[in-house]
């Protein structure tokens, strides 16, 4: 099972979808902030930075970046599940 979000970046004005597997999203529910997160099913990492969560992820060119809220992306996970 996959948990699918549609994270808005506000700094480059695009919308990015991104599945995670069961165990990243909580993972992703139980962060801790500054504490950086491997996430295999996007191939990349999170970090909290206050109430910003930089996600790193695997694109087809290398790797990607996205700036969102993390009250925002928990709210997305706990809708999807």
């Amino acid at each position: 099972m996959s948990v699918f979000v549609q994270i808005f970046d506000e700094g480059d004005g695009c919308t990015y979808s991104l599945h995670f597997s069961k165990e990243d999203a909580e993972k992703i529910l139980e962060a801790d902030e500054g504490k950086l997160i491997e996430l295999p099913s996007i191939g990349g990492n999170i970090v909290l930075k206050g109430d910003q969560a930089v996600i790193l992820y695997k694109s087809g060119s290398g790797h990607g970046s996205i700036y969102s809220s993390y009250a925002n992306l928990c709210s997305m996970i706990n809708e999807s599940e």
